[in-house]
């Protein structure tokens, strides 16, 4: 009796322990075939090494559930912001990440997150504050000429900056403008050549951890010295053998800018402001003047042409209650009371009014009506229509015209993103209306929401303003050969250009 119950015992064991075995392969089976998404283990975080690292430094988190796809895994590190900061993942397996320490991370718990399951690390990650090795994140703008001031963006540059060293390929930038902990301000030096380079910067002795590309423009022939209003501000900019030179010249002490023209005889840039037109010596040497002021009638002066020989300036202009638009004229110096000739409703009169001397005309372009004018500056004011959407399926909202009285061509920037009818586009038709209009430039990235326009007849080049603020400056000054061909961008960077002039001497 007591050896069946051993026997009945053992027998038990026995298939006990084969349920056993048999739990234990069908479990590490398991386990095996989900080695690629974390196995199905649970989602933790056992360690952080380095738990100390310096912004753009690597670290790796070690635990369990995650993806061996990086682009699956979402780790976030703590910012001093609202927001916490996205670290890209380098390399991922079931079992650790391996991520690099994104900018604005400060000391706090590092978070996880796979298919849509969160961990936070149970230990902080403390931010090195030291300065390791300069990272370099982006460059504004990422072209242009020799002695253009640029801004790098990153970290660990420092504030010192006697200790910063920036290089545009081999040659090292010999005007380092500004320095803070994450941006710097440096001018292209003269000594590079066109063509693209890599940029990097040495701190005290350390090189960047990574180089940007800036690509080095030619200069261009036949530039012509050219001013424009940015804000409250009036700039010259020329480009030269030693490229470009960027100046400014007047500040209207926070009063909106808009409308500029170059009187080169009398040596005046006159400009649009709020309530009235203000002028100043072309060289920059002040003081500024009031030509015309007017609450009512200018408060906000659009654009303005010279006709120096007549001792005349003509200006657009809208009233204070937003009914009226107006065609003005005034003398050079404001001693006379201006006189308006044209009245329409504010929306009607453009941004841009050209002053052709040879024929005694007046040229502006409405983008709202869709329509380009001309009138006579003897006898009755008296608007034509030269070209209408109507008659011209090219045109959608023409802004600005150039005259050529040479070739007897008009020139039109066209901006059909201003009213959301189309693309924007650079045309050109004959000076008398006849026949109908072609395309110089066509949409695209030359080409956006364009405005101002003047032409360069002597060296044969017609000049645009792209006014494209979007994320930050972006505004630029265009140019190309009046046959169509060569488009080059002259000056770029600033924020909310709008008009422009050129210095035809």
């Amino acid at each position: 009796m007591k050896n069946r119950k051993l026997q009945s015992l053992a027998a038990y064991a026995c298939g006990l322990l084969l349920t056993l075995i048999m739990t234990s392969i069908f479990v590490s089976c398991s386990d095996d075939d989900g080695d690629d998404d974390g196995g199905g283990a649970a989602l933790t975080i056992t360690s952080l090494n380095p738990a100390t690292a310096r912004v753009g430094e690597t670290v790796t988190i070690t635990g369990t559930g995650f993806s061996a796809t990086p682009s699956q895994n979402t780790v976030m590190f703590k910012t001093s912001l609202t927001a916490d900061a996205p670290a890209m993942v380098q390399e991922a397996t079931a079992t650790a990440l391996k991520v690099v320490v994104p900018i604005n991370a400060v000391t706090g718990t590092i978070t996880v997150t796979v298919a849509g399951k969160s961990i936070t690390s149970p230990q902080p990650f403390t931010i090195d504050e030291s300065l390791g090795a300069p990272v370099l994140a982006s460059l504004n703008p990422t072209s242009g000429f020799v002695n253009a001031e640029i801004t790098i963006t990153g970290s660990s540059f420092g504030d010192d900056k006697d200790a910063i060293d920036v290089f545009f390929g081999t040659a090292e930038a010999t005007d380092v403008v500004t320095v803070t902990a994450t941006t710097i301000t440096v001018k292209v030096p003269a000594s590079v050549a066109a063509g693209e380079l890599d940029v990097k910067v040495v701190r005290d002795g350390v090189t960047s951890s990574n180089t940007l590309r800036f690509t080095v423009n030619a200069t261009p022939v036949s530039v012509k010295t050219v001013y424009w209003v940015d804000n409250n501000k009036v700039y010259r900019g020329e480009i030269g053998d030693n490229g470009i030179e960027v100046t400014k010249l007047y500040d209207q002490d926070g009063l909106a800018v808009q409308g500029i023209a170059i009187d080169t005889e009398g040596s005046y840039i006159y400009w649009g402001r709020v309530n009235g037109v203000s002028r100043a010596p072309i060289d920059g040497s002040g003081p500024i003047e009031e030509v015309y002021t007017d609450a009512q009638k200018l408060n906000s002066v659009t654009d303005i042409a010279v006709d120096h020989t007549g001792g005349s300036i003509y200006f657009t202009s809208v009233d204070a209650n937003g009914e009226h638009s107006y065609i003005n004229k005034g003398t050079l110096t404001g001693e006379a009371p201006f006189v308006t000739l044209l009245d329409q409703a504010s929306d009607a009169i453009g941004f841009n009014i050209k002053l052709a001397l040879a024929d005694g005309k007046l040229y502006w372009a409405e983008p709202v009506t869709q329509r380009v004018y001309s009138a006579s500056l003897t006898g009755d004011f008296s608007p034509t229509v030269l070209f209408s959407a109507v008659s011209n399926n090219l045109l959608k909202a023409p802004v600005g015209v150039a005259v050529d009285n040479v070739s007897n061509k008009i020139f039109i920037t066209d901006n059909g993103e201003l009213l959301g009818v189309g693309e924007s586009s650079i045309l050109t038709g004959n000076l008398d209306g006849t026949g109908s209009l072609t395309t110089l430039v066509s949409a695209g990235s030359n080409v956006r929401t364009p405005y101002d326009a003047e032409i360069d007849t002597e060296n044969g080049y017609f000049f645009w303003l792209n006014s494209v603020s979007a994320g930050g400056a972006g505004s630029e000054i265009m140019r190309v050969k009046l046959d169509g061909t060569n488009v080059e961008k002259l000056f770029d960077g600033f924020e909310n250009g709008i008009n422009f002039d050129i210095d035809i001497r």
